[in-house]
């Protein structure tokens, strides 16, 4: 809370100074802002440029049993003409790439789930931490005179704190 406070009277001593430590700081995010954007985008892209059937958690082989057990299950008519059966089989084929489709998408969202988040940290957070103090310094370091300049406000405060500290000093001269 006291440092709160502090950051807050610092800020109305030094109002040139925290406007242009804000403006550093936004310009600083929207910058990394971009980058996350673009490595967000090369992540997705990434993601749908290829299917990798050999990812651990993509099983063709399960998935083709299981859809194969499921139509050998289901009862068949003996009258069933050629098309008929020609029908079946599209129906077992469509089941299948919808199928792995489904399964292949759950394993790229999953990856994505967990990649975004480890990008914005990266991207954004350390990168940003890493930056920050030599970016301030750089930036604040050529107009730091101006920078200092008071706040009318605390000029006036100060003199009047030295009014009554010269009228007490007095005072107890007097005395």
């Amino acid at each position: 809370r006291e440092c709160l406070k502090m950051q807050k009277d610092l800020q109305l001593r030094f109002p040139k100074l925290s406007a242009k430590v804000n403006e550093v700081m936004m310009n600083m995010l929207n910058e990394r802002m971009k980058k996350v954007r673009e490595a967000i985008t090369d992540i997705i892209n990434t993601q749908f440029s290829s299917i990798n059937t050999n990812h651990p958690d993509f099983m063709v082989e399960k998935t083709l049993w299981d859809i194969e057990v499921k139509f050998m299950s289901e009862p068949r008519d003996e009258n069933e003409t050629e098309a008929g059966q020609r029908v079946l089989k599209n129906l077992k084929h469509a089941e299948i790439i919808e199928t792995l489709i489904e399964e292949y998408f759950t394993i790229v969202k999953e990856s994505i789930l967990d990649f975004i988040p480890k990008c914005i940290i990266y991207t954004l957070i350390d990168q940003m931490k890493d930056k920050v103090q030599f970016e301030l310094f750089t930036k604040l370091n050529d107009g730091r005179d101006e920078l200092m300049v008071e706040s009318e406000e605390f000029v006036e405060r100060r003199e009047q704190a030295l009014k009554k500290l010269n009228a007490y000093k007095m005072a107890i001269q007097a005395i």
